[in-house]
Parts: structure tokens; C-alpha cells; sequence
């Protein structure tokens, strides 16, 4: 699940960067052209008459001078009005009618000079004056960057917009859909933050039929790779400042995460909201590189995970997180490396859990505040991660009847083990960079 939130809400951003960073001054330079039009227009309607010899009849009856006869404000509003339909109207018609797919590639084009994203596609289709967009065979590539990189093609990329609330700079999308979606996601580095640096709003998300790799390089000496299918999602809405959020609590949907079958379904409830996140046959050592604990003393076995929460609207910020897990056909060991002290904390765990090995059930409750999400890329920086190892180490120590602070320092330790070795790398590749 980890993937899913930081790959779509990347997607999400680069959608908002090609649309609103792009052509937000695209809209506002369109606006100061009308205002250059109307002033002129203006300027040009007010300019004094040229005086012309008249009798004295005439003269007597012509207007003062500088004043044109018959004009008045109202006209001079009605023609400015007219003028700037008619010339917004005429440009977004040339484009629609000319030049959109040359528009669309200027755009895409915009963008990988404001980022490190390039887009490329074989056919584009739509209205400017609709606000639709249509990218037929498009290619979304990214390479070198500190955090994340990606090669993703999708056989069909929509996005509903309103060039009117760009102009007005509501960085506010109706509608992001993609279909037939595959490719790479590489995590290089963990992001904290979410990666909008501006707020924005996509009313509704939906993908189909999507196929990925994602590998994550901050988890264990050699990463993690997983296989996500998505048959169906469906978020409504997603902030760019509650990505994670939306993308855990607002999101429906259904596929298979390394061949075990998932579905979320979020729904109203009276009062609020209620998600239930569910996976069935799901191998351990998924989990495990992101749990850690006792989690990753086992190197066999599936899991299958129940996860319910309900939270109220406008009332708290809390979210109340049951969870139900059930370890099935695995096999527990101490590691090697870990110490006598600590080993004699893990070998009476480890002789429970061995146990049950053919079926474990594990159930705990924690509460969770929802602004721990705000802001934040992913479950990891918000806590959520933390929050269910704890509880899953909480819960075998009960059972097995051992003090479970204990029992969370040990898990941790092959964790720990992990980073500490991933910083001496990290430090040792910085030092062979830096020597001449």
C-alpha cells in the first residue's frame, strides 16, 4: 500500500504541474491581453473628434467638442464586452480547431523544462473550451531525481479542467482518469513531505486496469519489489495536502498486490466515514520490510489482513483503527546476530509464535490523530506504519506473556541493523565522491 499512496500521488502532482503551473500563466497572459485590448479600446473610443467646418445651423445643433454624438457608457461597455468574447472565443476556437495536439505538446514540452518529468504521447484529443483532455499511447518518464524516478506508459490519460478557475488561479481539477497503465516506480529515498508545494484539488481519481512494478530501495540491504494489479480505483477527492490520507481513508478499490487479491472500500457512514482495507494469501516478507519487529523474524508464510477505521466528521481529528490479522503456514527463527541479552527476550516469542505457526490470529485497536497525515507523502511519515508494528508486537507479547516493550526493542534491532548499514554506505559513497 505504501507504493500505491507515493506512486499516485506523484502521478497526481505531475497532472497539477502540467495544468496549473503551465498553463496558469498561459490563462493569465490571455487575461492581460484583454485588459491591453480593452484599454485600447477604451482609449480609442474616447479620443477627441477632429473639428470640421460647419454652418451655423449645424453648429448649433452638434455635441461639445471632444464628444462623439450618440455615444454614451453603455455602449462603451457593450463593445469592450463583445470585443473580448469575441477574441477568447476566436483564440481557444483556433487552438481546438488547429492546433491542439501542437498546444498539448507545447505544454508537455513546458513541463519537463519546469521539471524533471518528460511526457510524451502519439495522439491528443479534447477542447480547451470544454476543458477536456484526451493523451492517447502517452509515456511519463523520470530520471535522476533525489527521491523517486519512473517509466510509466498509459494507453489512455484524461483530465477534466476549467480554463475559467485556472484564470482565476483555483488550482482545482474535476476529474484525472488513466487507463491500461503499466511500468517501473523506483523509491530512492524517503520523502516526508507530500510534493505539491502548492495546495491543489483533484475531485475525482480513476484508474483501470493498471500494472506495476515498484521498488523501494530505503527498505532492507536489497530493496523491495512488489507487483501491483489494480483492476479498479476510484478516489474522490485528493488534496495535495492530504494525499496520503485520501489515497488510505477516500479511496475504493480492488487488484492483487504480489499475487494476493486486495480491496478497499470506503463509504459514509451516520456521522462519518468508515474504510476497510483487505488482503488475502499476502506474503509476509511484503510486510515485513516496512513493519519490522517480530514481523521480520519470519521467513515464510502469507498473511491475511482485516483493517477497519471510523472517523467522524467535524467533530475530532482521531482516527479509530482496528486491526485483524492472521499469520498462516510460516516459520519463525532468531536471527544470528542478535545478542545473548536480547535473545533471550526473542527466543521465548519466537517458541509462541512457532506454535501457532499453522494459523496466529493477532487483533489490536490503536487511535490515530488525522493530522499526522497533513502534509505527509506517505503512511511511513505519518505514523501509520509505526502504529500497526507496534500493535503487532503489543499483541504477540501478550500472548506469549512477555513484557512488550521488550519485545518491540528486539524486533527493532534487525531494523536498526538495516539503517545503520544503509547510512555507512550512504556516508561511504559520499566519501568516494568527494575524493580527488
Amino acid at each position: 500500500m505504501e507504493g500505491l499512496v507515493l506512486l499516485f500521488g506523484e502521478l497526481c502532482a505531475m497532472v497539477a504541474v502540467t495544468f496549473v503551473v503551465v498553463l496558469l500563466p498561459v490563462a493569465v497572459a490571455c487575461g492581460e491581453l484583454c485588459v491591453a485590448l480593452v484599454v485600447w479600446l477604451f482609449s480609442w473610443l474616447r479620443r477627441p473628434s477632429q473639428p470640421v467646418p460647419q454652418t451655423e445651423t449645424a453648429a448649433a445643433t452638434a455635441p461639445p467638442s471632444g464628444k462623439r454624438a450618440g455615444w454614451r457608457w453603455p455602449h462603451y461597455v457593450a463593445l469592450t464586452s463583445a470585443s473580448i468574447v469575441l477574441f477568447v472565443a476566436l483564440t481557444i476556437a483556433a487552438l481546438d480547431l488547429f492546433f491542439f495536439e501542437a498546444t498539448m505538446r507545447w505544454v508537455c514540452g513546458r513541463l519537463q523544462t519546469k521539471t524533471d518529468i518528460a511526457v510524451t504521447f502519439a495522439e491528443a484529443e479534447g477542447s480547451l473550451w470544454r476543458g477536456h483532455i484526451e493523451l492517447k499511447k502517452t509515456r511519463v518518464t523520470r530520471n535522476g531525481n533525489a527521491f523517486s524516478d519512473f517509466d510509466l506508459a498509459a494507453d489512455r490519460a484524461v483530465v477534466d479542467l476549467s480554463l475559467s478557475q485556472l484564470w482565476q488561479g483555483d488550482r482545482h481539477i474535476r476529474r484525472v482518469e488513466f487507463e491500461g497503465l503499466h511500468g517501473t516506480y523506483h523509491r530512492i529515498a524517503v520523502r516526508d513531505k507530500s510534493v505539491a508545494s502548492k495546495p491543489f484539488q483533484i475531485d475525482q481519481l480513476l484508474v483501470r486496469d493498471a500494472s506495476l512494478e515498484v521498488h523501494d530501495k530505503t527498505r532492507g540491504k536489497q530493496g523491495v519489489h512488489s507487483r501491483l494489479q489494480i483492476d479498479a480505483l476510484h478516489t474522490e477527492p485528493l488534496r495535495s495536502d492530504w494525499a496520503a490520507f485520501d489515497m488510505l481513508f477516500r479511496t475504493n478499490a480492488q487488484g492483487q498486490i504480489d499475487g494476493a487479491p486486495f480491496v478497499i472500500s470506503s463509504h459514509e457512514v451516520e456521522g462519518g466515514r468508515q474504510t476497510n482495507w483487505k488482503m488475502d494469501d499476502l506474503p509476509i516478507a511484503s510486510l515485513a520490510t516496512y513493519l519490522g519487529g517480530p514481523l521480520e523474524w519470519i521467513d515464510t508464510g502469507v498473511i491475511d489482513v482485516d483493517v477497519n477505521d471510523r472517523w467522524v466528521l467535524g467533530e475530532t481529528p482521531d482516527i479509530a483503527i482496528q486491526c485483524n490479522f492472521v499469520l498462516r503456514d510460516f516459520r519463525a527463527q532468531v536471527p544470528e546476530d542478535m545478542s545473548k541479552l536480547k535473545k533471550s527476550i526473542a527466543v521465548p516469542a519466537v517458541k509462541f509464535m512457532n506454535q501457532h505457526s499453522r494459523r496466529l490470529p493477532l487483533e489490536f485497536e490503536f487511535v490515530l490523530n488525522k493530522e499526522c497525515f497533513h502534509h505527509r507523502a506517505s503512511a511511513q511519515a505519518a505514523g501509520l506504519t509505526t502504529a500497526i508494528a507496534d500493535g503487532l508486537a503489543g499483541e504477540i507479547a501478550r500472548r506469549a506473556k512477555i513484557d512488550p516493550e521488550k519485545v518491540k526493542e528486539v524486533g527493532n534491532s534487525v531494523k536498526q541493523g538495516v539503517i545503520k548499514w544503509l547510512d555507512r554506505r550512504r556516508k561511504s559513497d559520499e566519501g568516494a565522491d568527494d575524493a580527488p
